[in-house]
């Protein structure tokens, strides 16, 4: 029976110290294709309806947080990881792959090479092209 006891109070002791890590919160801000409003090549007026995320090309896409957001969050105290440089595909394995990098506790530079690798593995644009959309904060 002691050994019973010290078993559960070891595994209760696991637990609570498991249930004390901090919580991260994850945060992705989109800025939505707007033919009206970007100035950008008009794409058709369902993709391009800012108003309407649901239909928007831009949709799960980081391309315009620095422009848009960046003043903002440092106000809030908040400290971007991933940020891109130039326009390109906003497609939701590039966030996966940062997003994997910062939970393992990786580097700025490790975080931006992983989303370049990933960039490149679909889009075929060449590696050193791909690490040149990002920039790690």
């Amino acid at each position: 029976m002691k050994t019973i006891g010290t078993l559960f109070f070891l595994s209760a002791l696991t637990i609570c110290a498991f249930a004390q890590e901090p919580v991260k919160s994850i945060h992705v801000l989109v800025a939505l294709c707007d033919n009206v409003n970007q100035g950008i090549i008009p794409v058709p007026a369902k993709l391009g309806n800012g108003d309407k995320p649901d239909d928007n090309l831009y949709w799960g896409a980081l391309y315009g947080v620095r422009t848009y957001f960046l003043p903002q969050l440092n106000k809030l105290g908040c400290r971007p990881i991933l940020l891109t440089t130039g326009l390109m595909a906003p497609e939701a394995y590039t966030l996966e792959a940062a997003l994997s990098g910062w939970l393992a506790h990786e580097s700025p530079k490790q975080i931006r090479d992983r989303a370049a690798r990933a960039y490149h593995a679909f889009q075929k644009c060449g590696l050193t092209a791909a690490q040149r959309l990002f920039r790690a904060e």
